[in-house]
């Protein structure tokens, strides 16, 4: 009987390890998964400190993302992640379409950096819009596509270092509070693989971001951004700050003229903050 007990134990041991071993090993390729993919999204190199993922609970969380400035600027970073929280549906996934019914991002670091005739805001873009899709794998190989209902990022705290102008602040801060995206799959029934998915997360950071600027920087800054933000196909978008709901759709015409309002002097009619973003796209929404 003694002997019968400690076997069972043993092997109860061994299955503690075994599953802790495992869970080690597919954290690890994970990690790397999503730096890949990242990267191949944005253009720039993606990192990532942890992931853990818990299969049983339908969830996995993140911890560390970063995105790197493209050469020549100050910072070594362009964004950073403090932590991500991702709801799976548990039936969905060992299919080839894995169910997301949310995503949560919160707090993070924003950098944006203004050098003659360009910025890294506008490189990363123009990197995001001009990434290849990677070549299509053989059908048995093909990659998972996500499908996600809904996107939630929380305290976007942005720092922008600007070119000196008479008159004008050459640094600039401020916070969005949240920014929400709705069926971020929408325009796929099939769902979207890991790197675009990243991509649209990264371009709902970045709408926020742009539009927020064309209030407070000077217009040359945010001028030609609203084309490449169109480009990344985002669905229904809406962020938060100071207190107001303001749609991230319309950031450019069908000319691809620059934002509303940016080039124009926004020191005229703008009283605060409130009073631009709701000239700039209309204000907050009704209920």
């Amino acid at each position: 009987m003694k002997i019968l007990l400690r076997l069972a134990i043993g092997v109860v041991v061994l299955l503690v390890v075994a599953a802790a071993v495992t869970l080690f090993f597919v954290d690890s390729i994970a990690r790397r998964v999503v730096e890949n993919a990242g990267t191949a999204a944005v253009g720039v190199p993606v990192t990532l400190d942890s992931i853990s993922i818990r299969p049983i609970a339908g969830a996995a969380a993140i911890e560390g993302l970063a995105v790197a400035n493209p050469p020549g600027y100050r910072e070594a970073k362009f964004l950073t992640l403090s932590r991500g929280e991702l709801e799976v549906a548990l039936r969905s996934l060992l299919s080839d379409q894995p169910e997301v019914p949310r995503i949560e991002l919160d707090g993070i670091l924003v950098g944006v950096e203004q050098k003659s005739g360009t910025s890294n805001l506008k490189e990363i873009l123009a990197g995001m819009k001009s990434s290849p899709a990677p070549a299509g794998p053989a059908k048995e190989s093909a990659p998972k596509r996500f499908k996600v209902d809904s996107l939630v990022i929380r305290d976007v705290k942005v720092r922008a270092q600007l070119l000196p102008l008479p008159g004008k602040a050459s640094e600039l801060e401020f916070t969005i509070d949240e920014v929400q995206v709705k069926d971020l799959d929408q325009d796929n029934a099939q769902g979207v693989v890991l790197d675009e998915l990243m991509r649209r997360v990264v371009g709902a950071v970045m709408a926020a971001v742009v539009k927020e600027l064309a209030v407070q920087a000077p217009g040359e800054l945010v001028a030609g951004l609203g084309d490449a933000i169109n480009s990344l196909g985002l669905p229904d978008a809406t962020m938060t700050i100071g207190g107001g709901i303001l749609d991230l759709g319309g950031m450019v015409d069908s000319a691809g003229q620059a934002l509303q309002g940016v080039g124009q002097d926004l020191d005229q009619g703008l009283q605060g903050i409130g009073k631009g973003l709701g000239d700039l796209i209309g204000g907050p929404k009704k209920e």
